[in-house]
């Protein structure tokens, strides 16, 4: 999910995460709600009337721009033509009439969208900004994993054990957790951020 930190501190040598939370207020740690991660493409829609009228994607910093200081990526328009068809598909694939009108980011998800890790078939768009209203809005938001580990070795445990709730099958992991205090999104994990971290020790 754009622009959320990463629950845990990163060493910055390796850019692996290490067991120490960045900076979260002490009350928030005890009403943070998790929210399945969604991987797909990173989009924003312009809804007007129940239409989109704008499809943007995220764009990421080239290694020529990050060697002069550009590090933070940024939406671009689509074009309906390679691979940005597929994410024009997933919008026509969504309802959107119950979304009010506005700017709403997402995640562009299925087939032929970063390797369908989910196993959907077609393509549809998952609303994460939409989550402070699941309870509200018709329109397809992640599911809400309520209380998650938070504490390091608990949590990639956890992780590794865990199937997506969203795919609804056994097999299928889940991707990674967001978490939301109140109605912001706060810090997020990947399951793949424990990847190739020796494992944790006994005592």
């Amino acid at each position: 999910m754009l622009g959320v930190p990463t629950l845990f501190e990163r060493n910055p040598r390796t850019n692996k995460v290490v067991d120490e939370y960045i900076p979260i207020r002490a009350a928030a740690m005890h009403k943070l709600v998790g929210m399945e991660r969604m991987p797909g493409a990173d989009v924003r829609l312009t809804v007007r009337n129940g239409t989109c009228v704008r499809l943007e994607v995220v764009a990421k910093p080239t290694r020529e721009q990050r060697n002069v200081g550009i590090l933070d990526p940024w939406y671009r328009d689509t074009a309906d033509a390679g691979a940005d068809h597929w994410l024009f598909e997933a919008v026509e694939n969504t309802d959107l009439t119950s979304l009010p009108d506005g700017e709403w980011a997402g995640e562009a998800i299925g087939e032929k969208i970063m390797h369908n890790p989910l196993s959907i078939e077609g393509h549809t768009v998952v609303f994460s900004s939409l989550f402070p209203w699941r309870d509200h809005i018709a329109a397809a938001v992640p599911p809400e994993l309520g209380r998650t580990p938070l504490e390091f070795d608990d949590l990639r445990y956890w992780l590794g054990q865990t199937n997506s709730r969203y795919a609804d099958r056994e097999g299928i992991p889940i991707d990674g957790v967001v978490w939301w205090y109140e109605d912001t999104p706060i810090a997020q994990i990947r399951a793949k951020d424990f990847r190739n971290l020796r494992p944790p020790t006994d005592g």
